[in-house]
């Protein structure tokens, strides 16, 4: 039987207030269960009170901005509450209107993120994650079936399970928020939340290799495909002439359906006389900031005039008093329509006449 490998002490260098301290590790051995660590001044070494050599180091961290005592665990660790508040304090530091509701978009991302992440790695403290323990989590991931987390007493079991694009999606959330609490990341680092101690010295998921995603087949659509949306919209959307509209400008700008859904009249750029500008320009704030612009076509902008609500800051308001008008007869749905337009609201709804168009063209396909 080969004899178990021998494990050497270790030395590293860990700064503190900007003064690099170089600390050897002895590791555990005899009546010695935890690593024990020495730096220049100690009479004699210290035991970390950890058997795994990277909480040790985490530990010695914590002995030399605490003058050489170990705190208390509660004191040392990162808690998932405080990791959680570093994430939210990140967001809420937006100011731009548009840019705070992309910020709490991506905030319930990261926190979806984080919640995955400890009830499949089984961590009690995520911020003690290791490489090995990210790793495992993205090929753990992979095996959960799609409706791990809201399965429904009576729904059958599914063999399908959590795609890998899904994953990675976790994975690059989870990376930046560590980033976050990492007090060696830089301008990247949110700090004043917590004690500097409790900050992480490192960031495990940038230390292994990540599952490969998956690419689907990009196709694009030819322009008779493209009239047929608009064609679609208006003949299965009489009612709600503002949905036609909303795809002629998804089709002209090329932007996110939130982007395209909350435009108001502010935003919009005429070059030339207003009764008759020689091009007609919406201005916006798109993702990470961006300020952004695109043109659409005289005859548009006429359409769009034409469905202007007066006092109404956004250019798709009329969507409101349309798709009441369209449930009048139909209390249930009249209780679920928002008094006041809501972008989210009209994107959503757009985005379901999209897909309805995309059923209706594959069961022509099949026909």
């Amino acid at each position: 039987m080969p004899r178990k490998p021998k494990v050497e002490k270790r030395k590293v260098v860990i700064p503190v207030n900007g003064t690099p301290i170089e600390v050897t590790l002895h590791p555990p051995s005899g009546t010695r269960t935890s690593w024990y660590a020495y730096w220049p001044g100690l009479v004699s070494s210290k035991a970390t009170g950890q058997a795994e050599v990277q909480e040790a180091i985490r530990a010695v961290e914590g002995m030399l901005r605490n003058g050489g005592q170990r705190a208390e665990l509660a004191d040392a660790v990162l808690g998932d509450d405080e990791f959680e508040r570093i994430q939210q304090v990140h967001f809420d530091s937006k100011a731009n209107p548009a840019a705070k509701t992309r910020a709490a978009k991506t905030l319930e991302e990261c926190i979806d993120a984080i919640s995955a992440f400890k009830t499949i790695s089984g961590l009690s403290h995520i911020t003690a994650a290791t490489p090995d323990d990210c790793a495992r989590f993205q090929r753990e991931a992979l095996q959960r079936p799609v409706n791990w987390r809201k399965k429904h007493p009576r729904s059958k079991d599914t063999t399908h399970t959590i795609s890998p694009n899904t994953v990675l999606k976790w994975s690059r959330c989870l990376q930046a928020s560590f980033e976050r609490a990492n007090r060696n990341a830089g301008k990247k680092c949110v700090r004043g939340v917590v004690s500097e101690g409790k900050l992480l010295a490192g960031n495990p998921w940038g230390q292994f290799t990540w599952i490969h995603g998956t690419q689907a087949t990009i196709r694009q659509f030819d322009a008779a495909e493209l009239l047929s949306l608009v064609e679609f919209v208006e003949s299965k959307s009489p009612d709600v002439p503002v949905a036609a509209l909303a795809i002629k400008l998804f089709l002209w700008s090329c932007c996110r359906k939130l982007e395209v859904a909350g435009l108001t009249w502010d935003m919009l750029r005429l070059i030339g006389p207003p009764d008759a500008p020689t091009e007609v320009h919406f201005d916006f704030v798109g993702k990470h900031g961006v300020l952004r612009w695109f043109r659409i076509p005289d005859k548009l902008y006429r359409e769009l005039l034409a469905q202007r609500v007066s006092g109404n800051p956004f250019v798709f308001a009329a969507y409101t008093p349309q798709i009441t008008r369209l449930h009048a007869g139909n209390p249930g749905c009249l209780l679920r329509i928002s008094q006041g337009f809501t972008a989210e609201n009209f994107g959503d709804w757009v985005y379901h006449r999209v897909k309805d168009w995309a059923a209706s063209r594959v069961g022509a396909d099949v026909g």
